[in-house]
């Protein structure tokens, strides 16, 4: 009985095969005894940057459960090699198994080339005719577009996702800086508000005292602290007041910083005293 070796041997020699090149790469094509393709393993690998063949061997023989791979002879630079050939239904697998960067582009050109050339060959059309086998085929190959054009739309999808989170990154790092730059800031205007709501308070307590005709000593005594306290509030608004004293002026009254400054809608002097003498009785 003649073995896979010498009958693939057989074929190469009669120059039943075709060569697909792109860019640089190539793909090696016979047709075994039935008019099948069978497709060079080591080009498939070459142009998906696959590296080690034995594990793809391995893979295909454990998938298909077959005891062994083709083998075909091709002249080489002065010698003959054989290489390792798969069927069409091996290729599909291999390359929707790949996530090499260069299977997408590879499995288009297979899928809108390669294979419909090969099916446009009459010799290869004769052979199988209109018989169960090619439509099989016929059908695995529209199933494989489908596939391919879904697997490449998870791929396109994935790097869009990528780009976003390497976007969202760059905002976070870009907010953090704004934000660190914002809360400076905010703490700057707060200072400068603290002061001059100070300093404005000072002058609405002096403009409160002066209108009702008090002394200091007076109203230091109101506010329950003492004389000397009083005075260095009223001059420039430096000194802390007491909590309650900020409580009346702004939460009673409802007093903010353009109230005091403006002088818009103040309560009266009396009505500012009254409070005050309720606060600290």
């Amino acid at each position: 009985m003649e073995d896979n070796s010498t009958k693939n041997q057989s074929l190469a020699n009669n120059n039943n095969f075709q060569i697909f090149q792109r860019e640089e790469k190539k793909l090696r094509i016979i047709k075994n005894e039935s008019g099948e393709p069978l497709f060079c393993l080591k080009d498939i690998c070459d142009s998906l940057e696959i590296q080690n063949n034995a594990d793809i061997k391995n893979a295909i023989l454990k998938e298909f459960e077959a005891p062994r791979l083709n083998l075909a002879p091709f002249q080489t630079q002065g010698e003959i090699q054989h290489f390792t050939m798969i069927t069409e239904p091996q290729l599909y697998f291999m390359l929707m198994r790949s996530d090499k960067p260069k299977a997408r582009e590879f499995r288009q050109w297979v899928i809108n080339e390669v294979l419909p050339s090969i099916r446009k060959n009459r010799a290869y059309r004769l052979e199988f005719g209109l018989n169960d086998k090619a439509f099989r085929l016929e059908k695995e190959l529209d199933k494989m577009k489908k596939v391919s054009k879904l697997k490449d739309e998870l791929i396109e999808a994935k790097n869009n996702l990528i780009k976003t989170q390497e976007k969202l990154i760059k905002t976070a790092k870009k907010n953090k800086f704004l934000k660190k730059e914002y809360s400076k800031e905010k703490e700057e205007n707060q200072a400068w508000n603290r002061t001059q709501a100070a300093l404005a308070v000072g002058a609405r307590l002096a403009s409160v005292r002066k209108a009702e005709n008090l002394k200091q000593i007076q109203m230091a005594k109101m506010l329950n602290t003492e004389a000397r306290t009083y005075s260095y509030i009223e001059k420039d608004g430096k000194s802390p007041l007491r909590p309650e004293m900020m409580i009346i002026l702004f939460k009673e009254f409802k007093v903010d910083l353009q109230w005091l400054i403006t002088g818009e809608a103040i309560p009266t002097s009396k009505e500012v005293l009254n409070t005050m003498r309720v606060a600290f009785k």
